[in-house]
């Protein structure tokens, strides 16, 4: 068998062995497509619906038939798959073979019968109990190939990652996927042997040692998955004020992706500097400024009773026009620091709408009325 079956589809596995009728055959198919319905639209208890089935539709020297038909063919099935990883990971060098598959076997037999006993019903703390007992029965060389196996599959999965923000480009792939797998196999066996380890400081300490090591390709990674974030947060309030239309989005979302990334490098290389460092924003960020401080500033003027009498429409606009013109000016004095456009940004202030100069006032004289 090419893979261990699910325990409903098995009983059709072993149909000639447990001489099914075919009204059984017809309730198993039936009570297949019924289970994968149900998971689909609820969150079914797998293990007590499939034992429901199996005790009402199978009479009982079937079903205890097919108890230890099942049990061998899925305990074969993974301890053959175990073994191939114990070699996959050159675990099994000085094992004997055959001692080491028939364990093998065994402990998956008997985890099996333990495991399949698992109801939704029972306690936390009952299954909980069951899962301990499980582990302890677990070969000691089956908790190693774990730690070998993780960082398999950190490392596999940490590749596709870069190359789905097209960081692989010109990288060794071989040499590379090596790099990743070695550095989460020390990962993975530096925290496993921290265990149940309650000592704050010795885990920081493991921690820290462990970012120091960090390969540069994967903290170039980690920036880019923080950027991630700020882009496709940045890419909602974009539709959120209607900034997305007429744009093509991957374009858009690659630029901002690129300015988080390059901000989080800019400030990463100079954490302490005292002077700001501004990385330019795309000019679709600036807009989605000028858009939310719009909308907040005549959320402000409603606010604070300022809006009677006015035309909305037309207020909004100015405010708009001004803080497009803010947004702009703030902006090039922010990377250019110069008396220049100090002076520009000043004037501007000075000479911004009546109604915000009136908010000003009105948020100053709220602000000393809370003092007092």
């Amino acid at each position: 068998m090419a893979q261990a079956p699910s325990r409903l589809s098995a009983v059709l596995y072993f149909d000639k062995q447990l001489k099914l009728n075919t009204s059984q055959v017809d309730q198993f198919n039936q009570q297949i497509s019924h289970l994968k319905v149900l998971k689909t639209t609820l969150k079914p208890d797998s293990n007590k619906f499939i034992n429901d089935q199996l005790t009402s539709i199978l009479n009982a020297d079937q079903y205890r038939s097919y108890i230890t038909f099942y049990r061998q063919t899925r305990s074969t099935y993974l301890a053959k798959l175990d073994w191939g990883k114990l070699k996959k990971y050159g675990l099994a060098k000085g094992l004997d073979s055959m001692k080491v598959k028939n364990e093998l076997y065994k402990y998956e037999f008997k985890k099996a019968t333990e495991l399949e006993s698992l109801t939704a019903s029972q306690s936390k703390e009952e299954i909980d109990a069951l899962k301990k007992k499980v582990a302890k029965m677990r070969p000691a060389y089956l908790n190693k190939m774990d730690v070998y196996n993780t960082a398999f599959i950190w490392g596999q999965k940490n590749w596709q990652i870069l190359k789905q923000f097209h960081l692989t480009q010109g990288l060794d792939s071989t040499r590379v996927t090596d790099e990743l797998y070695h550095y989460e196999l020390k990962k993975a066996t530096e925290l496993s042997s921290l265990g149940a380890s309650q000592n704050k400081e010795q885990i920081d300490s493991t921690k820290a040692k462990l970012d120091r090591m960090r390969p540069s390709i994967l903290q170039k990674m980690d920036l880019y998955k923080a950027g991630m974030i700020w882009t496709n947060k940045n890419w909602q309030l974009l539709k959120n004020f209607g900034l997305n239309k007429g744009v093509d989005s991957a374009i858009v979302n690659q630029q901002n992706l690129e300015y988080e990334v390059k901000k989080a490098i800019t400030f990463k290389n100079i954490p302490n500097s005292e002077v700001p460092v501004i990385v330019k924003r795309p000019a679709i960020l600036l807009q989605l400024d000028v858009s939310r401080n719009t909308k907040r500033k005549w959320e402000l003027i409603q606010k604070y009773g300022l809006a009677t009498g006015l035309d909305s429409i037309k207020i909004k606009q100015e405010i708009q026009n001004y803080e497009q013109k803010r947004v702009v000016t703030i902006e090039q004095y922010s990377i250019s620091l110069s008396e220049k456009d100090a002076l520009a940004r000043n004037e501007l202030e000075e000479n911004k709408p009546q109604v915000l100069k009136d908010l000003d006032r009105a948020v100053q004289s709220a602000i000393k009325t809370e003092k007092f």
